[in-house]
C-alpha cells in the first residue's frame, strides 16, 4: 500500500511540473506575440479634401498603399472623396506603410501611417496646384494660323 501511495504522489508530481513547465512556455509566446503585431489584411478607409476647404472633396483621385516604397493596393476616391484600400500583403511594425494621393489638379501627397491597426480612418488634404500650358495653337490651314488664349469650347 505504501508503495501504490509513493508512486501515486510521483506521478502528481510529475504531473505538476509538467503543466508549470508548459504554462510557462505558453506565457513566453503570448508575450512575444504582443509585442510584435502582425496585421495580415489591413484595410484603410478616409476621405481625401481640399487643403482650402474641409468641405471640398476631392473626386476621383489616385490613392496608392505602400509598404517598404513597394506598391501592395490602390484605390480611387469616389464622388465624396471617399476611398477604401485593402493590403495585399501582410504588414508587421518593422515595415514602413504609407499612402500616396495624387490628382491632375493637386500636389502629391504623402501620408505615413504610424499607427497598425486591423482598420483606420484618415483625412487627407491635398493642395492646390496648377499646371501652366503654353498658348494654344490651332492651324486653320497651311497658311493660316490662329494663336492664343481661348476659352474651352470656344472658336
Amino acid at each position: 500500500m505504501k508503495f501504490t501511495l509513493a508512486a501515486a504522489l510521483f506521478t502528481l508530481l510529475l504531473s505538476i511540473k509538467n503543466k508549470l513547465a508548459n504554462a510557462q512556455t505558453a506565457d513566453t509566446e503570448v508575450k512575444v506575440d504582443k509585442n510584435f503585431k502582425t496585421t495580415e489584411n489591413i484595410k484603410i478607409t478616409g476621405i481625401v479634401l481640399d487643403s482650402l476647404s474641409d468641405e471640398k472633396a476631392v473626386a476621383f483621385a489616385t490613392v496608392i498603399l505602400f509598404k517598404n516604397e513597394k506598391r501592395i493596393g490602390g484605390a480611387f476616391t469616389d464622388v465624396n472623396g471617399r476611398f477604401t484600400l485593402v493590403a495585399d500583403d501582410s504588414i508587421d511594425e518593422s515595415n514602413s506603410v504609407s499612402i500616396e494621393v495624387s490628382h491632375l489638379t493637386y500636389a502629391t501627397v504623402t501620408k505615413v501611417i504610424d499607427v497598425l491597426q486591423d482598420s483606420i480612418d484618415c483625412e487627407v488634404y491635398c493642395k492646390e496646384e496648377f499646371i501652366c500650358l503654353k498658348s494654344p495653337v490651332i492651324a486653320v490651314d497651311r497658311k493660316t494660323i490662329i494663336q492664343g488664349n481661348m476659352r474651352m469650347g470656344v472658336l
